[in-house]
């Protein structure tokens, strides 16, 4: 039983990522991505990642594979804190 009715939303998720503007290089990269995760994620956690992984491309608006980012360690900021802080 599925209340929620996930499959149907997953499926409706992947067709979306399929039919937006993003390069065909990420929508293969998030397919790909929900297919290898549904042998260990649920299939809502795994629709979240998918819709998140479709926000980040389009704020990105390049390649998954060309993306770079700069990070500092914050402990040069707060040495109580461990971590990165993306500037």
């Amino acid at each position: 039983m599925d209340p929620h009715n996930y499959a149907r939303r997953l499926e409706l998720t992947t067709k979306r990522i399929k039919s937006s503007d993003l390069s065909e290089r990420n929508k293969e990269l998030i397919v790909k991505f929900r297919d290898e995760c549904s042998l260990h994620l649920s299939i809502s956690r795994n629709m979240h990642y998918m819709q998140c992984l479709q926000k980040l491309a389009e704020w990105l608006g390049k390649d998954f594979i060309r993306a770079t980012i700069k990070m500092k360690p914050v402990v040069e900021i707060n040495p109580n804190i461990k971590g990165y802080l993306i500037k």
